[in-house]
């Protein structure tokens, strides 16, 4: 991961952009309570349709991020790494990606308000969202 310090003001009113794996109401709130605009692909009728392949349906999803000015946030590290991959070869910008990796032990899994802090420990790191990615765990302290 490579850390890049942002020449701008810390700001934590950017826009988050939840991927489907996290559209949860209690994070919404904790995302809200600290201050960040949030929104889920349900609150915009983004949700995946059935037949729709999850490569092609992660890929509108950071589109629809990135067209409306919202730092994506995701549970899904493989595909969105690859994304993020493929967007830097052909120089697509976006606003971010910060993942989250969860591991089905409840002394590593991040709850709602760690996530939300964790955030806010990257903004106040002033570290450049624009098309970078960012692992949310390792910035829980």
């Amino acid at each position: 991961m490579s850390v890049q310090k942002s020449g701008q003001k810390s700001e934590s009113k950017i826009k988050i952009y939840l991927d489907e794996d996290l559209d949860w109401n209690s994070l919404i709130v904790a995302l809200k309570i600290a201050g960040f605009e949030a929104i889920s692909p349900r609150q915009v009728n983004m949700r995946r349709q059935q037949n729709t392949d999850k490569d092609v349906w992660d890929f509108q999803q950071l589109s629809f991020a990135a067209e409306k000015g919202y730092t994506l946030i995701t549970a899904n590290p493989k595909h969105f790494k690859e994304l993020q991959k493929s967007w830097q070869r052909k120089h697509r910008p976006h606003f971010g990606i910060l993942v989250l990796y969860k591991y089905n032990d409840p002394e590593k899994d991040m709850n709602p308000a760690q996530i939300a802090k964790a955030i806010k420990n990257i903004i106040n790191l002033r570290l450049e969202l624009r098309n970078q990615l960012y692992r949310i765990n390792d910035f829980k302290y």
